[in-house]
């Protein structure tokens, strides 16, 4: 490693917005961050029911992306991105929100 260099606290690349799709359809979400050393990223989904959070993609540096394809309704809901490096964490929501396609009778 190169001692010489600045340690910089983890920092999201990007715009941060929330994704609607159609239900059936595909997605992916993306999270970037950057720092040094460079951080660890991970994807976490709210469990609405307990109010806790779990793992939803391994660990990766820098960048982690969560696809979805053939999308349910109960693939909806809170998503947390995770960037942690040189003890720092930092963490960003994004909703996923899952429409039904209405057909009129």
């Amino acid at each position: 490693l190169d001692s010489s260099r600045n340690r910089t606290s983890p920092q999201f690349l990007g715009e941060h917005r929330n994704i609607t799709i159609v239900k059936g359809g595909s997605a992916v979400i993306e999270c970037a961050a950057s720092g040094y050393p460079l951080p660890m990223v991970q994807w976490r989904k709210l469990d609405e029911h307990s109010g806790k959070t779990y793992n939803v993609s391994n660990i990766t540096y820098a960048v982690n992306n969560l696809n979805f394809s053939n999308v349910e309704k109960n693939d909806g809901g809170q998503y947390e991105c995770y960037a942690h490096a040189d003890g720092k964490t930092i963490s960003r929501i994004v909703w996923l929100f899952v429409t039904g396609i209405v057909t009129l009778l």
